[in-house]
């Protein structure tokens, strides 16, 4: 399966048309329409509606389109579905996800081009990470939302964020074990940046694949953080360089500034380059 290119993922409430139609003008590599939480239980069905006539007016760009929608015990699950799976959208969202919620997903939208995300906000979540991710071939990757998860664990959040490090790192290494894609969980402090950065830089370091943000102002430096450096791309190009020399003199493994390159290695390079090609830092 061919990963899509989301270092940012930018949450818009589905009922406000202001944001729904220029969301696409944010700078995020995605962008998650929220039918869920962001809505009051007085506004789900008209934010249905608006998210559906919103879709009717503008095509569809280089942003990857999600929608959230409600979980399965909820009495929004099957009107959001039906309205949603219409959509030229890329994936849906599917909150508090579980092994019968995506079953139950996937018998609705099977016959689309739509993928699904899972959203992992329980301790049960976390435990059955492997279950849920392999439910369903459409599922693609997976969100942690470490607000809720929290509250079901009945644990302090803070910004530190020590208390969800285990459901962080569990997330990240069975969605890599999987090949699916993996999303961290927004920082809610919207006007810390430093401690956005930090965390961020976490997030990376065990293995997620981007994050989520809950404003825009976000996404900028989410979108740097997962961004190859300079000097991440030099050291790709180095070893693409070798490695092809090493191949034509039938050579397998080698060793570069003294340090031996196999074939993990070389594949992580490849991947650096692509990334940084997609994310516009280079063009070759």
């Amino acid at each position: 399966m061919e990963m899509p290119f989301i270092r940012s993922a930018l949450f818009i409430p589905a009922n406000n048309p202001g944001m729904v139609q220029t969301a696409h003008l944010l700078g995020s590599d995605a962008i998650i329409f929220d039918l869920e939480d962001a809505i009051s239980l007085s506004q789900k069905d008209s934010a249905r509606e608006l998210l559906n006539e919103a879709f009717k007016f503008f095509k569809k760009d280089s942003v990857v389109r999600i929608v959230r929608i409600n979980p399965l015990d909820s009495p929004y699950f099957y009107d959001d579905i039906n309205m949603v799976k219409e959509f030229d959208i890329d994936f849906i969202m599917l909150a508090k996800a579980d092994v019968e919620s995506v079953i139950a997903l996937e018998n609705e939208i099977k016959d689309t081009n739509i993928k699904i995300i899972t959203l992992i906000e329980s301790a049960s979540g976390v435990l059955n990470l492997k279950d849920i991710l392999s439910a369903s071939d459409l599922v693609s990757g997976m969100l942690f939302g470490a607000e809720d998860y929290s509250l079901d664990m009945q644990i302090e959040r803070t910004k530190q964020s020590d208390e969800i490090l285990m459901a962080r790192q569990s997330i990240a290494l069975t969605c890599k074990a999987l090949n699916k894609f993996s999303l961290d969980t927004p920082f809610t402090d919207v006007e810390d940046f430093e401690m956005l950065n930090i965390d961020t830089k976490k997030a990376k370091a065990y293995g997620f694949t981007g994050k989520a943000c809950i404003n825009p102002r976000q996404v900028r430096y989410v979108n740097a953080i997962f961004t190859p450096t300079q000097k991440e791309i030099d050291y790709a190009r180095e070893v693409v360089y070798a490695a092809n020399k090493a191949k034509e003199d039938g050579i397998g493994v080698f060793s570069l500034n003294g340090k031996m390159v196999d074939a993990p290695i070389i594949n992580r390079s490849h991947l650096v380059l692509e990334n940084a090609k997609k994310a516009g830092v280079i063009n070759e």
